[in-house]
């Protein structure tokens, strides 16, 4: 677990059809900025981690763990995750307390070795600003679709104080190159950072 994580917990009563094993993390520090994961562990492999390596030990961070995939069996509603999971209480409380979200997915294919992430949400300025500093630092962005999730005042990443935030989906195969390169990461957290910085400089 990487430093400045809370323990996690386990979460009882969430319905995924099937029992399934889940761990919430939540760890409140700038109310400025948090970094959400809610499909993180066996759903969308990577993202916990990923958010975890952009929040440091200065944001704020939420991550659910799943121990196994949900989406064949949720999938038939159009969506990867239960809405109980999506509408956690802590996901919720810690949405209301932050001013801007920045949510972390991972379920699109890019199908080309370098692999690309999509930025995407109603906070147009950081979108611009997010797209820019992950350009400059060598990785492939991509547009996102003109009606997606992330465009929806409901979505997560649009929850904050603000009611606009961002949500960058990451590629499986980026996601691969990511979790394997150990300064990779590190590259793709900076650069997400520094893209925050032009746009919320007091984060």
């Amino acid at each position: 677990m990487l430093t400045g994580l809370a323990s996690p917990k386990s979460t009882e009563g969430v319905s995924f059809g099937n029992p399934a094993q889940s761990w919430v993390e939540t760890r409140t520090a700038s109310l400025r900025l948090a970094i959400f994961a809610q499909h993180g562990g066996m759903i969308e492999p990577g993202t916990d981690i990923c958010a975890a390596h952009i929040a440091r030990n200065d944001l704020s961070l939420h991550t659910m763990v799943s121990s196994r995939a949900v989406w064949a069996v949720e999938k038939e509603g159009g969506r990867l995750v239960p809405s109980p999971v999506h509408h956690h209480p802590d996901s919720l409380a810690l949405a209301r307390k932050c001013q801007t979200i920045v949510s972390i997915r991972g379920r699109h294919a890019c199908h080309n070795r370098t692999g690309a992430v999509r930025v995407d949400g109603l906070d147009g300025a950081l979108v611009a600003s997010l797209m820019d500093a992950l350009a400059a630092a060598g990785f492939v962005v991509q547009d996102a679709p003109s009606h997606s999730p992330a465009k929806q005042p409901g979505d997560i990443c649009n929850r904050g104080q603000r009611m606009r935030g961002v949500e960058l989906d990451i590629s499986h195969e980026l996601m691969s190159h990511l979790l394997n390169d150990a300064g990779r990461m590190a590259r793709f957290a900076a650069a997400v950072r520094h893209g925050f910085e032009s746009v919320l400089p007091e984060c």
